[in-house]
């Protein structure tokens, strides 16, 4: 079975994608990952870097928005019922 279809011609040239970010339950809801991707942000961009993501689940896509951000393409995938939201960073968006 196939658990995503992403597309990485979706993002503009030159954009670091950024990789899902786990916190085990027990540390979830302190701020852990907020604070990691955060850094991340801070550290690319500061080096000049476009920073996109691919995340599946609609309650990420509003985490990830609230970091900055924002929705450029969602594809959903009938036969797997997966939804792709396709993401970029925006710098002074939160």
């Amino acid at each position: 079975m196939v658990y995503g279809h992403l597309d990485v011609k979706v993002f503009p040239e030159n954009t670091l994608i950024i990789s899902p970010v786990f916190v085990d339950p027990k540390h979830q809801g302190k701020g852990v990952a907020s604070r990691l991707i955060r850094q991340g942000i801070a550290d690319l961009t500061a080096k000049g870097y476009k920073l996109g993501l691919e995340a599946q689940d609609p309650d990420n896509v509003k985490f990830y928005e609230k970091l900055g951000f924002k929705v450029i393409k969602h594809d959903h995938w009938k036969r797997e019922n997966i939804h792709n939201y396709y993401m970029m960073y925006e710098e002074n968006a939160e």
